[in-house]
């Protein structure tokens, strides 16, 4: 387990041509776990996994700043009063496991998308492991992987003017539209 304070870019790059020279996180089957407050920004790889689960604390927002890095971590879980900024990337099939927990920072979503561009999150699953707030304020997120509960019943609330696109569902609790559109494609 590692813990890694904000206001930092985790970045893997390759130094010199095809060294392979790693910076950053970069030793397989870790948990970061990131606390104390501020905004964590995942940044760029080369493709290759790197394995690591990232827990995202209370105070933070973890900021995805390139598909590839989203791709190769197996696991983000946002706990209560922590943020995953889905910041307009696209997570292809490859992407990670996705648990949400709670309303985010100040109430203002667990998962937010703070780009224009639309946010693409699809990949193995996508759990609420208790009710769970998305804000879709700045752009549209679409979710292609079934929202399911990892056990008990849980409610979904959206917030924000641009919409929510979800493929399926298969929670069970209440789904709350307080803002803009939720739609099932």
């Amino acid at each position: 387990r590692s813990t890694l304070f904000p206001y930092t870019t985790l970045f893997r790059s390759l130094g010199g041509g095809n060294s392979g020279s790693k910076y950053g996180f970069n030793a397989n089957n870790l948990t970061l776990t990131l606390s104390g407050g501020g905004t964590v920004v995942l940044g760029q790889n080369d493709g290759n996994s790197t394995g690591e689960a990232i827990s995202v604390g209370s105070g933070v927002t973890l900021m995805a700043a390139n598909h590839q890095i989203t791709q190769n971590n197996p696991v983000i879980t946002v706990n209560s009063g922590g943020v995953f900024d889905v910041n307009g990337q696209n997570m292809d099939s490859g992407g990670p496991v996705i648990n949400l927990n709670g309303t985010g920072i100040s109430g203002n979503g667990a998962m937010i998308n703070s780009s224009a561009t639309q946010a693409r999150v699809s990949g193995p699953s996508f759990n609420l492991q208790s009710s769970t707030t998305i804000n879709c304020s700045s752009g549209n997120i679409q979710i292609e992987k079934t929202i399911a509960t990892s056990a008990g019943t849980f409610s979904l609330t959206k917030t924000g003017a641009y919409s929510l696109l979800i493929s399926s569902a298969s929670y069970t609790g209440d789904t709350i539209i307080n803002a803009g559109t939720l739609a099932f494609r």
